[in-house]
């Protein structure tokens, strides 16, 4: 065999396309993982903080309702079919959401008559996350009067606490509360204090 006529192989440094090709797909493979798992985290993060929210003001309101024997009003109650305010001070334009076709703002009366009656200093915003379900928009939290089914008040309105959880069918988690609605890949609960 003649050695100056033998061809040797020599493989020069580098990848083949379809070794490039299997590193991309293992890449984006493993980036879509990350990002579901990212918003699975952020999701439940922001939840339990409008859940921590709403355990505090619901405190209050519970406390207000020991030390006077009724719960607050909120303005205009009795004038209208929903009357709510914010839970706290500082949602972005002065309102925390649409709820049974009306928009629902701060009140500070509200706000300082709760601390007050209650004896505690909360104030804050429940969440600043924003989300729709069926209709209704919230950021946050209310609280007032709004329309029920007659399983939770005979007459078909309460005095209640509404807010919104991301993610379809989720737990309201505070003993009572229950989701009635969920759509938008968001939750919709509310907690009956009292018939109304």
């Amino acid at each position: 065999m003649n050695i100056s006529s033998a061809r040797i192989k020599v493989r020069t440094a580098g990848f083949t396309v379809v070794e490039l090709m299997i590193v991309i797909v293992v890449i984006a493979i493993l980036a879509i993982i990350v990002l579901v798992a990212y918003n699975g985290v952020q999701t439940n993060t922001n939840n339990s903080r409008t859940l921590t929210g709403i355990q505090q003001y619901y405190t209050s309101i519970k406390l207000y309702h020991a030390k006077n024997g009724r719960y607050p009003t909120v303005p205009n109650e009795g004038s209208a079919q929903v009357t709510m305010a914010c839970l706290g001070t500082g949602y972005p334009g002065g309102t925390c959401g649409t709820i049974t076709g009306t928009t629902v703002s701060e009140s500070a009366s509200f706000m300082t008559t709760l601390r007050q009656g209650s004896g505690t200093s909360i104030t804050g915003v429940v969440n600043d996350q924003a989300g729709s379900v069926g209709g209704e928009s919230f950021i946050g939290a209310a609280y007032g009067i709004d329309t029920t089914t007659t399983a939770h008040s005979p007459t078909g309105r309460a005095r209640m606490i509404e807010w919104f959880l991301a993610g379809k069918n989720q737990n309201c988690k505070i003993p009572q509360a229950w989701a009635y609605n969920t759509s938008h890949n968001n939750t919709a609960c509310e907690l009956d204090l009292e018939p109304y």
